[in-house]
């Protein structure tokens, strides 16, 4: 064999080399969805931690027969319609235990094990990805953020999701982390996730899964 063809062969199998590295190093489909799932869920997280904070400073001044401020006041209106309740005078404890009851985190984990164990990152139609998300029937032509915010209000509100809500509270009175491990069991007590419950119960237990959990 000449130096040419040796040369012509060595540079072949370097470019196949290289093509295969560069095609390894991609992300699946699979990876991108959920990396882009996780971006949506995070803030949205984010920003209910904040408010359970703000319902916690509000509480403590309006259970203590101090004023509130009129922007806190609207504020903490609104947010209780948003959630389905409804404000009560002072001193109603009740009603702070209520509000924090719903507003409240859905771990990552749980979330993104749902629309893995429904193939969301497959559909060639965007929309279609975000299915998972209609646990109760979804706003029509909604998009992926609309959807994410109906299936926290529906999860956080509904009466299929009682207990639920009621587990992530005591979770809460025992200042313990909220995961997609602890609360698995009780969001998938619906006949909805039955054939499904192994799986997620499965992908939430693994470390991986329990990283997306930080809040």
């Amino acid at each position: 064999m000449n130096k040419a063809i040796t040369r012509c062969l060595f540079v072949i199998a370097a470019i196949t080399l290289a093509q295969y590295s560069f095609a390894a190093k991609q992300p699946s489909k699979k990876t991108i969805f959920i990396k882009e799932l996780q971006n949506l869920i995070t803030p949205y997280n984010t920003q209910i931690i904040i408010d359970r904070q703000r319902i916690h400073k509000i509480a403590e001044q309006y259970l203590h027969d101090d004023e509130i401020s009129e922007p806190d006041f609207n504020w903490l209106k609104k947010t209780a319609e948003s959630y389905q309740l409804t404000p009560k005078q002072r001193n109603d404890q009740a009603f702070f235990n209520a509000l924090l009851k719903r507003v409240d985190v859905i771990p990552n984990s749980l979330i993104i094990s749902l629309a893995i164990v429904n193939g969301a990152w497959v559909h060639q139609n965007p929309s279609k990805r975000f299915d998972f998300l209609c646990v109760t029937p979804c706003p029509t032509n909604s998009d992926a953020e609309q959807r994410l915010y109906h299936f926290f209000l529906s999860v956080n509100t509904h009466s299929a999701y009682h207990h639920f809500r009621e587990q992530r509270y005591q979770l809460r009175s025992q200042q313990q982390t909220i995961t997609g491990r602890q609360l698995a069991d009780s969001l998938l007590s619906s006949p909805a996730y039955l054939s499904q419950r192994h799986v997620i119960k499965k992908l939430v237990s693994t470390r991986q899964w329990q990283k997306m959990d930080t809040l």
